[in-house]
């Protein structure tokens, strides 16, 4: 039920007001012609009376009973009919009061509506913007994290040839990740695409899917060495996939190394990741060379060779 939904007040209408007046008028009615018939008769005796008057002196004294019975029963008629006249007026001010606050709560009712339709309304546009903007914020990471992808897969390149060149032991292989089995877990292709062609530069071994439930399906038929998974997914999120696997048993994987990839990279998200069960928190856009040595130090955790790579 909503709450601000308001109760109906029950009030008379003017048409139960209008019958009860017309009940009392016409009861009114009735008892003024009953008094007009008795006040005749009363009229009528005393000119008989009257005609007696003088042929018997007694007759006087029943005439004052009677006159005083009159003056007693017009008295009585007075008085009635200013009482009911008391109660029209009353009734008549009620009505009008009853219809006073009837208008009065009917344009707060008309109100209220108005304003719960607003801020509906409001909530409504809101959510419309906040997903409009989560929409264009998802869209620019992505853009950017395409353009710095593209550019650090260019470094990447230069960088391999120049290793393979340099004399400095630090630098002496391109190729870190040998013999490493990757599950890459994004949605966005285009980003999939460069970041598995980053990884297979190093020689890792890369199957890249682009959901939480594709994962873990993978998962279940051959373990990897290293998960690398974006936390901001349709549908399940890496937040639930790593939760799936850290529920595993150690003979299962629920023990593999994981790096979580994500442009989301304040404090509070770093401090969720780590306690979600991923290993590392990688924030986009990644460069060539710092993914690998991320990637190369996740698996050394669980006994990768040829070892800690570093930068």
């Amino acid at each position: 039920m909503n709450p601000f939904e308001a109760k109906a007040v029950e009030l008379p209408s003017e048409k139960d007001i209008n019958d009860v007046l017309l009940g009392r008028m016409i009861e009114l009615e009735k008892t003024n012609r009953t008094l007009e018939l008795k006040a005749s008769r009363l009229e009528a005796e005393l000119a008989s009376f009257l005609n007696v008057v003088e042929t018997h002196p007694a007759a006087i004294d029943r005439l004052s009973e009677k006159i005083l019975e009159f003056e007693a029963g017009n008295a009585q008629l007075v008085a009635r009919l200013a009482l009911e006249k008391t109660a029209k007026e009353t009734a008549l001010r009620y009505a009008e009061d009853l219809t006073e606050v009837r208008q009065g709560l009917e344009a707060k009712l008309a109100e209220l509506h108005k304003h719960l339709e607003l801020e509906r309304t409001a909530k409504v546009e809101a959510l419309k913007s906040r997903d409009e903007l989560a929409k264009i914020r998802g869209d620019l990471m992505a853009k950017s994290f395409r353009y710095e992808s593209q550019h650090a897969l260019k470094e990447c390149e230069t960088l391999t040839n120049h290793v393979a060149q340099s004399e400095k032991p630090e630098k002496t292989t391109s190729r870190k990740l040998d013999g490493l089995d990757v599950l890459l877990v994004e949605d966005d292709m285009d980003t999939r695409e460069l970041v598995a062609s980053l990884l297979e530069q190093f020689g890792a071994a890369v199957t890249a899917v682009a959901s939480a439930r594709e994962a873990f399906e993978v998962f279940g038929r051959a373990k990897p060495d290293v998960l690398i998974s974006d936390i901001m997914m349709p549908d399940e999120d890496g937040y639930a996939l790593i939760g799936k696997i850290r529920a595993l048993t150690a003979e299962q994987g629920g023990n593999v190394p994981a790096l979580a990839m994500t442009a989301c990279n304040t404090t509070e998200d770093r401090e969720r990741l780590l306690a979600a069960g991923f290993q590392l928190h990688m924030p986009k856009p990644v460069q060539c060379d710092d993914l690998a040595v991320a990637v190369a130090n996740v698996a050394a955790q669980s006994g990768f060779e040829p070892g800690v790579a570093s930068r």
